[in-house]
């Protein structure tokens, strides 16, 4: 069991991150897209340096040499899965921005705190599915299955969309929402009262539409380890990442156009993995992030060798 000092430790680590973001903020404008990629490598690098701690031995205070090396496997795996899997997100959070015409410094205030409350709701969700697990074990097949639905349910992106928009329709009815933008704030005073503005609905918007994501990465996490340190870690590291790779990617993830079905076939073959992993049909670490690998260099592949004209041109 990994010692509380270990806990401590990240936990001071993810303040600090989010605290430097939070200072990044005075800046005006959009995040310029070199900025956005050193972002993206600092994230990376951070998270490189942990995994391979981990698996020294270095990190987590793990017993034996196997059971480090296995936690490094498992975090390498598990944050793979989370960061193709936000490769979802970005498109739908595109989407939200483009249809509500939010500029870019608003958008980095949206993202910024979209990104505090996914790390709540996650660490909650995944301390959910591991007492699940613990107490039920059948539940396994149950988070078997709802990953081969999510799978085949990725082949369409439109109901992600919709529910989008549906969430907006019903925080109107619940709030009192100003008509206009406030610069970047999410409440106004107005009429004597405190008014929600529209960006604070495009936050909740956002928020709905990552817990629904969050619906089928965690399992798919689930599906890799059910250590605990692992799993809220990696997923961190991940999720921390996440506002830099939208500015760096947002506007040119629509040219993956056969990504959704190497991230589909990740959530069905996870899924499978969990359904026979008490068979002899086990499938091991190093095999599961071979075969991660595999489905999703070879769509994004895909996707570069088979680009349209119009495409290639952007």
């Amino acid at each position: 069991m990994v010692s509380w000092y270990w806990w401590i430790v990240f936990g001071g680590f993810v303040t600090t991150l989010f605290a430097l973001d939070l200072g990044a903020l005075r800046c005006k404008g959009a995040v310029g897209f070199h900025s956005a990629l050193f972002a993206i490598a600092l994230r990376v690098g951070l998270a490189a340096i942990f995994n391979a701690g981990i698996y020294m031995g270095w990190v987590g205070g793990y017993e034996t040499l196997k059971l480090q090396q296995s936690a490094g496997l498992e975090f390498l795996t598990a944050y793979l899965v989370e960061i193709v899997l936000s490769l979802d997100n970005m498109f739908v959070f595109a989407l939200i921005f483009r249809h509500f015409q939010v500029g870019g410094a608003a958008q980095r205030r949206v993202l910024l705190w979209g990104v505090l409350g996914a790390l709540g709701m996650r660490a909650v969700l995944i301390l959910a599915g591991l007492q699940v697990l613990h107490f039920f074990q059948w539940a396994t097949y149950l988070f078997g299955g709802v990953l081969i639905v999510a799978g085949v349910r990725m082949l369409s992106q439109s109901s992600k969309r919709s529910f989008a928009f549906l969430v907006e329709r019903w925080v109107r009815k619940c709030l009192p929402i100003s008509k206009d933008f406030h610069d970047s704030s999410f409440f106004i005073h107005g009429n004597g009262a405190i008014l929600a503005t529209p960006l604070f609905v495009i936050l909740l918007i956002v928020e709905a539409t990552d817990l629904v994501f969050a619906i089928d990465s965690i399992p798919a996490t689930l599906g890799v380890t059910c250590d605990a340190f692992v799993l809220l870690t990696s997923n961190a590291f991940a999720i921390l990442g996440l506002r830099a790779m939208y500015f760096a990617l947002a506007d040119c993830v629509d040219r993956f156009r056969f990504l959704h079905l190497g991230l589909a076939a990740t959530l069905v073959f996870i899924g499978l993995k969990m359904i026979l992993g008490h068979t002899a049909l086990c499938v091991g670490v190093v095999q599961s992030l071979a075969v991660i690998l595999a489905l999703l260099s070879g769509s994004v592949l895909a996707s570069l060798v088979l680009a349209t004209p119009k495409q290639g041109a952007r």
